[in-house]
This record gives C-alpha cells, structure tokens and sequence, in this order.
C-alpha cells in the first residue's frame, strides 16, 4: 500500500490576511484632463484642470476584448478561434458634478469643444449664430489643418489619463518594511468628447445637478510606477506631500495638486 500524501497544513491566519484582506478600492482615483491647443488660443479661462479632477464623481477604467478568426473543419468536430487584434471599448463615461461657482464650467468646457469640432467656431474664436436660417458648419480636421499644427491649428484630439491608487497613496513610513502600493496611470491616445448626456430637471424635489460625458478615444496603455523607485527619483524636496503623487501632478499641472495631504496632522504612524 502506498504512503498517503502529506496533509496540507494550510495558509496561515497571518498570510491570509496580507493576501486577501487589502483589497482595492473604487473611489481612490483622479482623471486629468489636459488643456486642448484650441482653448488654449482662444478661450483659456474655461478650462480648470483642477475643478475637472476634483468633480469628477464617476469614471470607469476601460475594457478590451480580442477579435477572432474562426477556422473551421482543419480538425472533425472542432472550430478554431484564432486572435488577430485588439478592440477597445468605443467610450469612456465620465460623470461631473456641477457647480455655479465655477460658472457652470464642467458643461461649458466640454460643450465649447464639441462646438469647435462641429465647425460652430471659426479659426478666431467666434461662434456662430444658430438662430440665423442659413448657416454653414465645416468640421475640423482630427490633427489641425494646415502645416503649422499648433494653437487653432492643433486639432481637437488630445490625451487622456485615469490614475488609480490606494487609500495610502504609494506611501510607506520609513520604519515600516511592507511593500508601497503603485499607481495604475491609463493613457488614452487621441481623445475627445463625442457626447454630453442630458440633465434631468424637475420641480418635485432638488437634486445634485451632474453631467455625464462620453469621450471616445483611438486605444489606451497602462504604465505602472513603483511607489518607491519614483519617490526617490522625483521627490520636490519642497514638498510635504505623497512624493509619486506629487510627481505625477507636477509632470501634468506644474503644481502639488495633494501636497498637504501628508502634513504632521495627518500622521500614518
């Protein structure tokens, strides 16, 4: 009779813990939106970077499937599927709360861009008059019309990011020998916003007002920092702040968007 094999004595309380219990969370996210050439030339306070990031109530990390081939017959009985290329979800949705402070900037921003790709905006900035009978609208080009792509000439694509971290942002106390969390940075190539959902009004009870967006976008990749690689590389020795999220902001805004959120007062000791 042969040996029975060893029991398995299990995970232990303590493994199982540091495996399992630290899951993800959904709402430790930001979304920045960069400035589009266009508005930049001709319409530069409308845009706020930073109001757009901190609005966003609702965004989605996007999906992708593989297209396939099917061969038929090459064995009996059995159908071949073989992949060929990647398809990438057709939008992104990204939901805004609105507020009359900043001017009603989270539709205003999106609908003078959708404007401008319509051909509703000429080359200097005018809109045109959609209560005169007659009107001709001549859509953009994608990349700028023209040799010199720059400014009004830059088109109306432009990039996208969503980055995903955890509740402790990437930062470790230095006394401490567990591992730092990384950022999940999406890049979305050759964005714009392809629709403006509508906003349900009504008399029978207020409401937050939100607007939600579609952008649509050419593919997207993912990069992933190491928390402490790009610390010590891109710290601002200035900065009191998480030092990956400090670098990530600084390389999109040239500003520390959360740089107190680490100050003494709020020890992770």
């Amino acid at each position: 009779m042969g040996s029975l094999p060893p029991i398995n004595p299990g995970v232990r309380m303590n493994k199982l813990k540091e495996r399992i219990m630290n899951p993800s969370l959904s709402s430790f996210y930001s979304v920045v939106f960069p400035l589009p050439g266009f508005i930049q030339q001709q319409n530069p306070s409308l845009y706020d970077g930073e109001l757009l990031e901190l609005s966003c109530q609702e965004a989605s990390l996007p999906g992708s499937s593989i297209a396939t081939l099917e061969q038929q017959n090459d064995y009996a009985g059995v159908t071949e599927r073989h992949g060929y290329r990647r398809m990438y979800d057709e939008t992104i949705d990204f939901t805004f709360l609105v507020t009359v402070n900043s001017g009603y900037k989270q539709i205003r921003f999106f609908d003078y861009w959708m404007k401008y790709i319509t051909g509703e905006i000429d080359k200097n900035g005018n809109i045109q008059d959609l209560s005169e009978p007659n009107i001709v609208m001549r859509a953009r080009y994608p990349d700028g019309d023209g040799v010199k792509k720059v400014g009004n000439n830059s088109g109306y694509r432009t990039k996208l990011n969503i980055v995903k971290y955890e509740r402790d942002m990437g930062w470790v106390h230095p006394d401490r020998e567990e591992p730092a969390s990384n950022l999940l940075e999406y890049h979305f190539v050759d964005a714009y916003p392809k629709q403006i959902s509508s906003s349900p009004l009504s008399y029978e009870g207020s409401s937050l007002m939100k607007t939600t967006v579609s952008m649509t976008y050419t593919r997207y990749f993912i990069t992933e920092n190491t928390a402490k690689q790009v610390a010590i590389s891109g710290r601002d020795p200035k900065s009191s702040g998480n030092a990956e999220f400090n670098e990530f902001n600084l390389r999109r805004f040239g500003a520390e968007l959360m740089g107190d959120f680490f100050l003494p007062q709020f020890s992770r000791v």
